[in-house]
């Protein structure tokens, strides 16, 4: 059916300030990429990349998936990001291609011009993920682009539903074979997320396989298939067989357990309590009034006037407003605002569909129906993630606003929806900007903004150059020259004692064994410090280095050392130091030799004392 009397002229200028904003955009979106890197979660998501066969107690593979990219890259840190944002505005570019085809039945874009805008535009409103600037490739990322492939894959099912399965269109069984990749991928990025999707899926496909239960069933059996083929290459990859793939999970969940860093309280906290305190209660009254008022104009107008517009555009400069005055009232914290990030947006939407009193119950039902199952996309974001819920979840709102900008598609029943599709993708864009800025303002755990980082230093080994604030280069230079003076080899295994530095051992090239991150703070880190010790051999042991931070506040107690199997004191050489100025460690980052340079007994000897220590251990257990 195609829309009559419609001007698409326009529309021009709507269109070229959404192609503006994601050019723009972009361009200072890749520029800090190449700024800092958190010495936390960053400097493990690279030791996980780096070696992804050394950690067999993790519950996430995202190491192996990335591990290509990394070598294909030469283990440059900036450009990693760079083609994982690429890959990602790829996903999500094409994603937003097909939902514009596919959810336009009045020939609303005539011009692939715009239809390309619309589809970037929608593209960069998926990197409102990086509200937490952690830029690096990682676990949640991955999930992103499972999630986002899985989509494509019931699109392109969903446009030959009624034809039998691999016989009318090759887009079907193309379909079919992108849902299983992006369950692989959700799999070896969260497993929980994962099962969740299977959920999903398999309710999406009962409701539409009234029209072919065959092709169907077929469909879901090829996906299934090819993801457990994936599956079992990556298990073959990584371990050999399924039995110590499996292991992996077991041995990530006994870590798990003897830390304590799950816990059900986490995954049922809705954060609300939180809300209440840090959000002020006038706002939100405001922005829900804003909200009404618009939705009750919209329904009154049918949208021939512009109040509802306007409500909406305000609301979403308050939460704007709000995001950019938590930089200031709760610096880095602004993550914590994603409960309402996207209510201006939703309101639009909504109460745009509700103007349309001419559509009849079943296109409604078909409009929730995509709905509801974009919209669970958010919550299988948030599933495994060790956060309040509400907050992780909040994070992956892109799907939320996907689901619905197609609600507001499909109810095309007046010349104004044009309009209001790219003006609610305009909004989606000035939000996601405004979340970006609040990032790189407040980058995770540094010190920042980004935009005053103003000295460059290089990340051994072939990290690459980046940017850093002043402080930083300086620690970064001072600690290289001082492991290398000392004689310290690359790839030299190294414990890291501190809880909250492993980059102190990325940026001399280390390599942390068995696990990429000795963490403190949870009640029982000394548990897991001392289990994921004990995994290392007594050569391993014996020939590491330490680093431990004797007076942070993180630092783990050096007695965990001596009941792994080599004792501290007076095993190892102090042979530098030098101060850590992030996360409030005040006192001297410590680093010792383990019986290479000056050691008290030769390795041989280390080794076998070590061995003896644990049998005994182990005949008294």
């Amino acid at each position: 059916m195609t829309q009559t009397g419609s001007n698409h002229y326009a529309l021009t200028p709507i269109i070229v300030a959404s192609s503006l904003i994601s050019v723009i955009f972009l361009a200072f979106f890749i520029k800090f990429l190449f700024y800092g890197l958190d010495f936390t979660d960053e400097a493990a998501y690279l030791f996980y990349i780096r070696y992804p066969w050394s950690y067999d107690a993790t519950g996430t593979q995202f190491g192996l998936v990335y591990h290509p990219l990394y070598w294909l890259v030469g283990g440059n840190i900036g450009w990693l990001r760079l083609a994982n944002v690429l890959i990602l505005l790829a996903v999500n570019g094409f994603l937003g291609w097909l939902l514009v085809g596919h959810f336009n039945p009045w020939e609303l874009f005539i011009t692939k011009v715009a239809r390309f805008s619309l589809s970037l535009g929608l593209a960069t409103i998926s990197l409102a993920v990086y509200i937490i600037w952690l830029p690096t490739p990682n676990y949640n990322l991955l999930n992103v682009k499972a999630l986002g492939l899985t989509l494509i894959g019931m699109l392109l099912v969903d446009r030959q539903r009624g034809k039998p399965a691999f016989r009318a269109d090759k887009r079907v069984s193309a379909g079919w074979l992108v849902v299983g990749l992006g369950g692989f991928l959700a799999f070896m990025a969260k497993p929980q997320t994962a099962m969740g999707l299977v959920l999903v899926v398999l309710a999406w496909a009962w409701i539409g396989s009234r029209k072919n239960p065959k092709s169907q069933i077929t469909g879901l059996v090829a996906a299934a298939a090819f993801s457990m083929v994936l599956v079992f290459c990556s298990a073959m990859a990584l371990d050999g067989s399924l039995s110590d793939f499996a292991q992996r999970y077991m041995n990530a969940r006994e870590m798990d357990s003897l830390a304590g860093t799950h816990s059900v309280y986490t995954v049922i906290n809705f954060g609300v309590v939180y809300f209440l305190k840090t959000v002020d209660l006038l706002f939100v009254a405001i922005l829900m009034a804003l909200f009404v008022f618009g939705g009750l104009a919209g329904y009154l107008f049918r949208w021939k006037s512009p109040l509802p517009s306007i409500c909406f555009l305000l609301a979403l400069a308050s939460t704007t407003t709000l995001l950019v005055l938590a930089n200031f009232h709760w610096p880095g914290q602004s993550v914590y605002f994603g409960h309402c990030l996207w209510v201006p947006l939703a309101g639009f939407a909504v109460f745009g569909i509700v103007a349309d009193r001419r559509k009849g119950w079943v296109d409604l039902r078909t409009r929730l129906g995509w709905l509801f199952f974009i919209g669970c996309f958010s919550i299988l974001y948030g599933l495994g993630s060790n956060n309040v819920f509400a907050i992780t979840t909040s994070v992956g709102s892109f799907y939320v606003f996907l689901g619905f900008f197609v609600f507001l598609a499909l109810g095309a029943g007046c010349q104004a929806w044009e309009r209001h599709v790219f003006g609610l993708t305009v909004m989606g864009q000035v939000l996601a900007v405004a979340i970006l800025v609040t990032a790189w303002a407040n980058p995770y755990r540094q010190i920042g903004p980004l935009w005053n980082f103003s000295s460059e230093a290089k990340v051994p080994t072939d990290g690459g150059t980046l940017r850093f604030p002043p402080p930083m280069d300086t620690f970064i230079e001072n600690w290289y020259a001082a492991s290398t003076q000392a004689g310290f080899v690359p790839q030299t295994p190294v414990i890291d004692m501190t809880g909250r530095t492993p980059g102190a051992s990325l940026i001399i090239g280390g390599y942390l064994p068995k696990t990429p991150w000795i963490f403190s703070g949870y009640a029982g880190s000394g548990d897991m410090a001392v289990k994921a010790l004990k995994k290392l051999s007594c050569v391993e042991l014996a020939m590491a280095w330490l680093i431990v931070d004797l007076q942070g506040q993180g630092n783990m107690s050096t007695d965990k050392i001596s009941q792994a199997g080599v004792d501290f004191e007076g095993e190892y050489v102090l042979i530098g130091q030098a101060d850590y100025p992030i996360l409030d460690v005040k006192g001297q980052v410590v680093f010792r030799p383990l019986g290479l340079l000056a050691p008290r007994r030769n390795l041989d000897e280390r080794t076998k004392a070590c061995q003896a220590k644990r049998g005994s251990e182990l005949q008294e257990s």
